[in-house]
């Protein structure tokens, strides 16, 4: 049988699968679940520090009859403090040592916030980071765009990042860009070592038929959330291959990988490996034998 294993960013994967950050990977017991199962490594759910409680949150799940189209997710952060992640990370270290491990984060536009929260994970076993740059955070206590759509901004982050921490800096790029290469050549001059294509694609999770109102009904007034799934895999090939192409950096393919086929075309276009969220929420840790075995054939 062939050999899976991945070398990115010095880091040793036994295969390319890692589990992308989300409800998968929210505490010990899930990821640990999902070792054991065989899955080459895991990004764990975005800590969050400095957003107001308001902060909307939430999924909805978009569907065609019984067929399920993806997830469109407002902000769906870890519900743990950077402090009871650090006992996460304990955990799932105490039990898989040489696992590749990263942790999402995503703070408001201060610097504390960030270092903060960088210093109280970094004390723990991590490999490095993974910051979302496709939500939006809060500058200066109003609403704006995502992290992602500003060079200047992200870059700003990524030097307090950089500030804080020695580990490995990894950066969820936005795909609602004209153009991805700019803000991926601003992070990687403030220190950026390498990305993952992409977040979710702005999106509507749906209107209900009944009242009129969007979806999810307990938040209409957050209509705009994050669309993942099947739908974002063309979009997040085109990211992926220009900045492999273009760049030079290792990236994680993200975007509707569900076969070992999606992984294929992601790792063909110059991916170092692939990260794998909806469609392990829907099926379970246990399609890593699948996406492992059909790939290794």
């Amino acid at each position: 049988m062939g050999d899976l294993s991945a070398q990115v960013l010095g880091l040793l994967f036994p295969n390319p699968f890692v589990l992308a950050a989300g409800p998968t990977t929210a505490t010990a017991e899930r990821v640990l679940e999902a070792f054991r199962a065989g899955w080459g490594g895991a990004v764990l759910q975005t800590v969050a520090s400095g957003l107001p409680d308001g902060w909307p949150q939430g999924s909805q799940v978009i569907r065609s009859g019984a067929k399920r189209w993806g997830i469109v997710d407002f902000n769906t952060r870890s519900e743990l403090t950077p402090r009871l992640m650090g006992q996460e990370i304990d955990r799932i270290r105490d039990s898989s040592p040489d696992r590749p491990l990263l942790v999402s984060i995503i703070a408001d536009d201060r610097a504390e916030a960030w270092q903060g929260m960088v210093r109280e994970l970094d004390a723990h076993g991590i490999d490095g980071f993974e910051v979302q740059a496709g939500w939006s955070n809060l500058v200066r206590g109003s609403r704006t765009g995502e992290l992602g759509q500003d060079p200047e901004a992200l870059a700003r982050t990524l030097k307090w990042v950089k500030q804080a921490t020695a580990r490995l800096l990894v950066v969820k790029l936005s795909p609602n860009v004209a153009d991805i290469l700019p803000v991926a050549r601003a992070a990687m001059e403030a220190g950026a070592d390498g990305f993952t294509a992409t977040s979710g694609l702005s999106a509507l999770g749906g209107i209900d038929s009944d009242t009129l109102l969007p979806l999810p009904l307990r938040d209409p007034a957050h209509m705009v959330g994050s669309y993942r799934g099947p739908g974002l895999k063309p979009v997040a090939l085109r990211w992926t291959a220009s900045l492999a192409k273009k760049l030079g950096r290792p990236v994680f393919g993200c975007g509707g990988v569900a076969e070992w086929q999606d992984a294929a075309e992601f790792l063909a276009l110059g991916a170092s490996a692939v990260q794998v969220g909806a469609a392990v929420e829907w099926e379970g840790v246990g399609i890593i034998g699948r996406l492992t075995g059909g790939l290794q054939e």
